[in-house]
């Protein structure tokens, strides 16, 4: 794959054109958009994955309850269920759950369940799955974004957080609180509509930063707003190979995309799949090209073509590896 094509499925891939609203499923997205006449356009591959806070700009789902440049408090509530639906952050965020459950799943397979009166701290820069079913009703969240001004400006003041060498801590729940919940439904109710200067809106985040401080574990606040984040840019390796394993992408490729080196993905890949990357490819792509050869009418390159083989001989050489038969011979005795 040269250089420029490996770009342009990874801007695909990523979302160049992010649908932006958090929680929202694809289809819900592009509904949302033709009725806020927002500009919606689904990537050739189908992805949705969603960038924050950004895209929550634009959709009556989400609604600013405060912003000044990367600081921002969002006010959502999403009626319609939302799954598999992958996101991005571009800064720290605190995502405070008021009615209803979502789950979040990390790169390293770690589902997260935030209920009702509970908040979850997610890390910038990193790839993560929200899955949201409305059987009990919608899901309505306060999400808080920090830029780096407001986090070395409380870490300076915070004696406590300063001092912690607690290690990485990467996205983590914080368990309900009466203060939390006051708190919260305070900055929607007091400020939602009001235009606010920058200077409240950073004393409010900072104020939510102290909260948290003396309601949750000191240590682990400030390791949180320390680390480096390790798993920045990494993503779920499970959902993109689910859904990118008829690209015609080589491993290395999928290390790349998956925000990994190819001996760290072929390890996580292992333990995950209990196979080599290069064997589930195969074996799926052949099950894939199996099935469209005996139920359509493609022909053997495009079959091959689909399955992310350009070169036919070669898919060929690897369906006979596979079935111990070439594809026309397949084709013919199942006529």
């Amino acid at each position: 794959m040269s250089k420029n094509e490996h770009q342009l499925v990874k801007d695909d891939i990523r979302g160049t054109n992010w649908l932006g609203a958090h929680g929202i499923s694809m289809k819900h997205a592009i509904g949302l958009g033709q009725r806020t006449g927002g500009a919606m356009t689904v990537t050739a591959s189908g992805i949705n994955c969603l960038v924050i806070p950004e895209g929550l700009e634009g959709f009556a789902e989400a609604k600013a309850v405060m912003r000044h440049g990367r600081n921002a408090i969002y006010h959502k509530r999403v009626c319609q269920s939302a799954l598999d639906v992958e996101f991005y952050n571009t800064g720290p965020c605190l995502c405070f759950v008021m009615h209803g459950c979502e789950r979040f799943l990390t790169p390293s397979e770690e589902e997260i369940v935030v209920q009702a009166g509970e908040m979850i701290l997610l890390p910038r820069n990193v790839h993560m799955i929200s899955n949201f079913c409305n059987s009990n009703g919608p899901l309505e969240a306060i999400l808080c974004f920090f830029d780096q001004t407001t986090i070395a400006e409380f870490e300076k003041r915070s004696p406590r957080a300063s001092g912690s060498q607690a290690k990485s801590v990467g996205s983590y729940k914080i368990g309900a609180h009466e203060s939390f919940t006051a708190y919260m439904e305070s900055l929607n109710n007091v400020y939602r509509g009001l235009k606010v200067s920058q200077d409240l809106l950073r004393n409010k985040l900072t104020e939510l930063l102290y909260l948290v401080q003396t309601l949750d574990c000191a240590e682990r606040q400030s390791a949180f707003l320390r680390e480096n984040n390790e798993d920045t840019g990494k993503r779920n390796i499970r959902y993109l190979m689910q859904h990118h394993m008829l690209h015609n992408l080589t491993v290395s490729d999928f290390a790349k995309l998956s925000g990994r080196s190819v001996s760290s993905f072929t390890r996580e890949f292992k333990r995950q799949f209990d196979s080599t990357p290069a064997q589930w490819l195969i074996g799926k792509r052949m099950e894939h090209a199996r099935a469209a050869l005996l139920t359509s009418d493609a022909s053997i390159g495009e079959i091959g073509t689909s399955v992310g083989y350009d070169n036919p001989s070669h898919f060929i050489s690897q369906f006979r590896k596979r079935f111990g038969t070439t594809p026309s011979r397949m084709r013919g005795e199942h006529m």
